[in-house]
């Protein structure tokens, strides 16, 4: 589990009471369709490990087919990623996955470039940003110049330090987005991604709303201070519209 800090009644219930004051429940497909429809942006997704930030990016995918995604994969090979998919309709989105390991700046500009030529797609993936090889500094500001040159969005997933889980129910730092060496800041948005049963928080509520709920909080940009709450489904590793 996360954290061995253990979170006191009051501490919990504070904390659900501000997600219900200053979040919407939404499906992968809003979420989705929040990031396609306002393009030329860099947008970044950070959790510690085993939030579900991958299955975040299939549930985004799977629920809104009508768009192309482009998926540079360096941690996981193409038939493990497209393994995780299950699918179980013919409404099978459309996806091309890069899951080269050593892929530097100007082959992701050189393979978006000929994506764009011969089958262009809505929205680019990177998982994640700790697995790319790249000792350039200005990495992210110039992916951003690329998802401004393709008008599309650059949703680049970073693993979270271990400063996160002493205390996970608040949003983050910049600082806890390593590695360093890069300025996270010139994300125009950033989002924070945690599961509070991952953390056993759910321990002396009344209400069991928690022990399901995925958390997608506004770090940066124009949803700061708001969260976006969905459902997420241990056993298939899905995200879904929270009920």
């Amino acid at each position: 589990m996360g954290s061995t800090r253990q979170f006191t009644s009051d501490e919990i219930r504070a904390y659900s009471s501000k997600i219900v004051d200053f979040s919407w429940s939404v499906s992968p497909g809003n979420i989705m369709n929040l990031f396609v429809n306002y393009p030329r942006k860099l947008i970044i997704i950070g959790g510690r490990p085993a939030m579900g930030k991958t299955a975040l990016m299939i549930s985004m995918i799977k629920r809104c087919p009508e768009y192309p995604s482009l998926i540079f994969s360096p941690g996981e090979s193409a038939k493990q990623l497209t393994d995780k998919f299950h699918f179980i309709s013919e409404d099978q989105p459309e996806f091309y996955i890069c899951d080269s390991r050593k892929i530097d700046f100007d082959q992701i500009s050189l393979i978006l470039k000929y994506q764009q030529i011969t089958s262009p797609v809505k929205i680019v993936f990177i998982d994640c940003l700790q697995l790319l090889p790249f000792p350039d500094t200005d990495l992210l500001n110039r992916l951003k110049q690329l998802a401004i040159e393709f008008e599309v969005p650059i949703v680049v997933f970073s693993q979270l330090n271990k400063r996160v889980n002493d205390c996970p129910l608040n949003s983050p730092a910049l600082s806890s987005f390593p590695p360093r060496r890069l300025d996270v800041s010139v994300a125009d948005e950033i989002y924070y991604l945690v599961r509070p049963d991952f953390y056993s928080i759910t321990k002396n509520v009344d209400s069991d709303f928690l022990k399901v709920m995925a958390i997608l909080q506004g770090v940066k940009g124009k949803y700061q201070g708001f969260s976006f709450v969905m459902e997420f489904d241990r056993k298939n590793r899905e995200f879904m519209a929270f009920k």
